[in-house]
């Protein structure tokens, strides 16, 4: 939706801004993937580790399933690269902020 201003005898258009697309911002290829360590948005139970350390992943890839506030939290890949080390395995109970992944 645009809204267009006319003040002191010039118009100006307005647009509401709008979000980036996470997945065109994500497949950039001028962007650099500074993102090594993958975090628990919130305290909970890893309930499925579906990768281990070396795994090639793909971009949005689930590398693990956490459960928090009985609602499962997908961890995906940022980008496509490797997993260097998966820190928790499958039934461990991280805190908030937690680092459960880094990658390559």
């Amino acid at each position: 939706m645009k809204t267009q201003v006319v003040l002191a005898g010039k118009t100006y258009s307005l647009q509401r801004r709008q979000p980036p697309d996470v997945r065109t911002t994500t497949h950039n290829n001028r962007a650099t993937h500074t993102q090594k360590t993958l975090t628990a948005p919130m305290a909970g139970t890893l309930v499925k580790v579906l990768v281990s350390d070396g795994t090639v992943v793909e971009p949005h890839q689930v590398l693990m399933v956490l459960n928090a506030m009985k609602m499962e939290h997908a961890i995906t890949a940022p980008y496509a690269g490797r997993v260097r080390h998966i820190l928790y395995q499958e039934g461990a109970v991280v805190k908030g902020g937690a680092v459960l992944a880094e990658m390559e």
